[in-house]
């Protein structure tokens, strides 16, 4: 359920996620912490260069709150010429 909200999300922007996973035992820094690992296709990343994005391509945000923000912070690749 949580993975389909990411994809209308990225949907909405005109992207496509290459992969979607929630990860219970990713490694960071402190140790194992869940969180949600999030790449985008091939197209989708050339969209977001087109449009003048410097930002991740991937996201590993521990929560779904945190994905939501990083694709939040992307310019929308409809209006940048991108197809989605």
């Amino acid at each position: 359920m949580r993975a389909r909200k990411i994809r209308d999300a990225l949907a909405r922007k005109g992207l496509v996620a290459a992969d979607i996973n929630y990860d219970r035992t990713a490694i960071t820094p402190s140790g194992y912490s869940p969180g949600w690992y999030v790449e985008l296709d091939e197209d989708s990343e050339q969209a977001l260069i087109d449009a003048g994005w410097e930002g991740e391509f991937s996201s590993d945000a521990s929560t779904i709150d945190g994905v939501l923000a990083w694709i939040a912070g992307m310019p929308n690749a409809r209006s940048a010429g991108g197809e989605g």
